[in-house]
């Protein structure tokens, strides 16, 4: 059956999301809209842009990603259309269900990692859904460009070779550190992958009654209750000054929006979770 139809596969890949794990899902797309997108990017007439770029901390030393991108300015009327079924609405509201959050769009970056090109240890700040959806069929895992879950506790939870139209699921935080290892010189394929994210748009609605939230400002201990989803409303979109004209009420409040950060940013130890 679709995984889309699998209820109980889907509470497990929600969980797994939101306790900070990689989801790693074989065979995630059907077989023809994989090769169709595959097609699509290997056309001899997109113009790669050859880039080494920082993409989260521009002021620290060696955070370096080196491969070849396509922008979406760049984006061929093929491409455009392959991609498309990510950024539907019908795809967007699915992957909100997996979060439990309101996203707001898809940001989709098509790129290959030419011999030479890594990416260096990274993690984020913005708690959107990020993915990677490996496209390069036969590709020998001796010749790297693996994706790289560095909080892995074990060697194979740590290493992802190139394994055609697998893709992978993490919130982005500070925690979730990855990296992409080199590719070898003596590499004869093409490491082609869909990367990016889903962004989350802001959540209007209270997340938290107001008699719960005078609980959790006297018993802060509770916030390991909340739910993902709870967690980011109090720390990103509650308004302390708009519940409350009470100072002492509010010095508590802001004192649980910084805790419920905190939990966001370390949610525990890395696990892996394999479809």
């Amino acid at each position: 059956p679709s995984l889309t139809e699998d209820e109980e596969l889907l509470d497990e890949i929600r969980q797994n999301l939101l306790l900070g794990n990689l989801v790693v899902i074989e065979d995630a797309f059907k077989p023809e809209y994989a090769k169709h997108v595959m097609r699509a990017l290997n056309d001899d007439e997109l113009k790669w842009s050859r880039e080494v770029v920082r993409p989260y901390h521009a002021d620290v030393p060696g955070h370096v990603t080196q491969s070849n991108t396509l922008d979406k300015t760049s984006h061929a009327d093929k491409v455009r259309e392959a991609l498309r079924p990510l950024d539907h609405t019908t795809s967007l509201e699915f992957f909100s269900s997996l979060i439990e959050h309101q996203i707001a769009s898809a940001d989709l970056r098509p790129s290959f990692f030419d011999v030479g090109d890594y990416s260096n240890p990274q993690s984020g700040n913005s708690d959107e859904l990020a993915f990677i959806w490996h496209l390069s069929p036969d590709y020998k895992s001796s010749w790297g460009g693996a994706l790289m879950w560095l909080k892995a506790k074990m060697a194979k939870n740590k290493y992802f070779h190139q394994s055609f139209n697998t893709l992978y699921l993490f919130i982005s935080n500070k925690d979730s550190v990855h990296a992409v290892s080199p590719v070898a010189f003596w590499s004869k394929g093409k490491c082609l992958t869909v990367s990016g994210s889903y962004e989350l748009g802001s959540s209007k609605s209270q997340q938290v009654n107001d008699d719960h939230l005078s609980e959790l400002a006297e018993m802060p201990e509770g916030l390991g209750e909340l739910s993902w989803a709870q967690k980011r409303w109090l720390a990103r979109d509650m308004d302390v000054m708009t519940l409350t004209k009470d100072t002492y009420t509010q010095k508590q409040l802001h004192s649980l929006k910084t805790q419920a950060e905190e939990q966001l940013q370390n949610p525990g130890e890395k696990q892996v979770f394999t479809i």
